[in-house]
């Protein structure tokens, strides 16, 4: 795993409507693929833009995610059964946010974060997060599933880095998570059973409901859960000592397909970047396992 994080195709995406696609093979590079998902959402200002004087008025902020798992060596008949698997997971916000907070954020929600010191790594001013699967058990689902986990802690920790710095009290501020992984997108749709989830005291409290509770994930879907429940109270949760900060007047969290964001020619390239986004991710965490010799 050698050189910057490579792109899917050649040439750039300069015009992200679908009937503006004509003649476009792929994204170019990670600013190519931030460019062409924020043109296609219209989110209002960014957070780095809330001391500007022309959005002073502004009363609503978004921030969307589109994440992907993956694990490495892939799960294929050709492998061995109980080769030892690594996973690598990318987040990618579409809008535009400081890359010194999102880097702060990141790195204070878990040691999983790839440094962009790392070939591949990273790339906070572009909004490109690079992370190991920091669980047990990885598979592809789990990959999928812990995506979102760590982009609403993300957010979380961003929001509150951002009310140190600026009133968010008066704001609407909109999460949306955006995965390719229907799995994913059964399990955390209902908005009533992530708030029921995330108010249990205890993952031992953790009734799935819909099935046995194993192949909900609880280790990670519980602690998901709990973010949302943080997120939509618009507090977050102070330690010892510490008071909880308002980070908006009203936080929405919502889950989409890829493909409720970007349609046609635009979903299958932006599915296609995060799922290389994340084989990369992985195959950076095997090489890392491989030189201390951890299952060799």
């Amino acid at each position: 795993v050698r050189g910057r994080v490579r792109a899917v195709g050649e040439g750039s995406l300069e015009e992200c409507q679908e009937e503006r696609l004509a003649g476009v093979e792929g994204y170019g590079n990670t600013r190519d693929m931030a460019d062409a998902i924020a043109s296609l959402l219209s989110s209002g200002p960014s957070l780095s833009d809330l001391a500007s004087a022309n959005i002073r008025n502004a009363t609503s902020l978004s921030i969307t995610a589109f994440v992907s798992g993956h694990v490495f060596p892939p799960d294929t008949a050709g492998n061995v059964r109980g080769i030892n698997q690594v996973g690598g997971m990318a987040i990618q916000i579409a809008q535009r946010l400081s890359g010194r907070q999102l880097q702060i954020a990141a790195e204070s929600s878990t040691t999983a974060v790839i440094s962009e010191k790392e070939e591949p790594g990273s790339n906070f001013d572009r909004g490109l997060i690079l992370l190991q699967f920091p669980h047990l058990q990885p598979s592809r689902r789990r990959c999928d599933l812990c995506s979102c986990e760590l982009a609403l802690k993300i957010i979380l920790n961003f929001l509150q880095e951002s009310a140190s710095s600026y009133d968010l009290s008066q704001f609407n501020v909109r999460v949306e998570i955006c995965s390719d992984s229907s799995y994913v997108y059964k399990i955390v749709k209902d908005r009533a059973n992530l708030l029921r989830w995330g108010s249990y005291s205890s993952i031992d409290d953790f009734v799935y409901g819909a099935g046995p509770t194993y192949l909900a994930n609880p280790d990670i879907l519980y602690p998901l859960s709990q973010y949302v429940v943080d997120l939509t109270t618009c507090q977050t949760r102070g330690s010892s000592g510490v008071p909880p900060v308002c980070i908006g007047k009203s936080v929405q969290v919502t889950f989409k397909h890829v493909s409720e964001v970007c349609s046609g020619r635009v979903s299958e390239l932006t599915t296609r970047q995060m799922n290389e986004y994340a084989r990369q991710a992985a195959m950076w965490a095997y090489d890392k396992d491989r030189k201390k010799g951890v299952g060799v």
